[in-house]
């Protein structure tokens, strides 16, 4: 099962790409200080970020383990898991070399559900 990112966040960050190219375009229409068109790097990385995560999922929740997607992938096999904590909005778990934070913010809101059941349905074998 696939976990989606919360949309209105990457909304938010297409949005600040676009108001840094823009803020970059026009200091280099308007004055001879060319420190403020950094901006136009700045809104290209924003934007190469929206559609980098647009398509891609933040969580893969399979039977047989918990995948997290990101700069740096992480993988947590289930037969692996010591512990899953749910605290301050954030699901956490652990294995014995490795620790996936997943971040209840960043999920879209229909993939909420389906998450929050599926680690309650997670039978963790002693």
């Amino acid at each position: 099962m696939k976990i989606l990112h919360n949309q209105s966040q990457l909304n938010k960050i297409l949005f600040l790409g676009i108001a840094y190219i823009i803020i970059g375009l026009l200091s280099l229409l308007t004055s001879s200080k060319i420190f403020l068109s950094g901006f136009i790097g700045i809104g290209i990385i924003f934007i190469a970020q929206y559609f980098y995560n647009k398509n891609r999922a933040y969580v893969i929740l399979t039977e047989n383990s918990i995948m997290s997607n990101g700069i740096f992938k992480k993988e947590i096999e289930i037969k692996n898991v010591k512990s899953i904590k749910y605290f301050a909005g954030d699901y956490i778990v652990k294995s014995a070399e490795k620790e996936i934070v997943i971040d209840t913010n960043l999920v879209d809101k229909e993939s909420q559900s389906n998450l929050k059941n599926y680690f309650e349905n997670l039978k963790l074998e002693k």
